[in-house]
């Protein structure tokens, strides 16, 4: 199996507060994957601004 090739989120899409915990924690699990030969990239994801598609976000991510 080839190597993973693995997006890194540090900062919410929405612009709030991330945990630093929960970061740090995201930067461990990708020095391991990257120890286990993947290649790990920091990737943000475009802001959600817009009320609307905020709001649309909101709806997504409770129906999973």
């Amino acid at each position: 199996m080839p190597p993973l090739r693995i997006g890194l989120w540090t900062e919410a899409y929405n612009g709030s507060t991330v945990d630093p915990d929960s970061a740090a924690a995201a930067r461990a699990c990708a020095t391991l994957l990257e120890s286990l030969g993947h290649r790990v990239e920091v990737a943000t994801a475009p802001r959600l601004a817009d009320p609307e598609l905020w709001e649309m976000a909101k709806q997504a991510m409770a129906a999973t």
